[in-house]
């Protein structure tokens, strides 16, 4: 394993799918569409009941980032939390949950 000596961060994000969408499904498209700075993904809440629709699932999902040669600007991250929002959409149909 290859230490950065730049911190990492983290975005979370919780994003509503269709209750067929399977985790790994979800993981493969965050990390696909991704940026060269992902670092991992972590699923650590799934929600169904009182305030999702009956068909949904409200996902939420930890990203890292971390880049070996800097420190991440917002902007950094903001372009890549933007990237994976539109691939949800697209490919899993998911939407950001606000």
């Amino acid at each position: 394993t290859i230490l950065s000596m730049f911190p990492s961060t983290t975005s979370v994000l919780c994003c509503l799918f269709d209750r067929n969408v399977d985790a790994e499904s979800i993981q493969t498209i965050v990390m696909q569409s991704a940026c060269k700075f992902f670092k991992e993904i972590s699923i650590f809440d799934i929600y169904e009941g009182e305030g999702i629709e009956p068909n949904k699932k409200s996902v939420a999902l930890s990203v890292s980032w971390q880049a070996m040669k800097q420190t991440l600007l917002d902007s950094d991250i903001d372009e890549a939390v933007d990237k994976i929002i539109k691939s949800v959409k697209k490919d899993l149909n998911g939407e950001l949950r606000i």
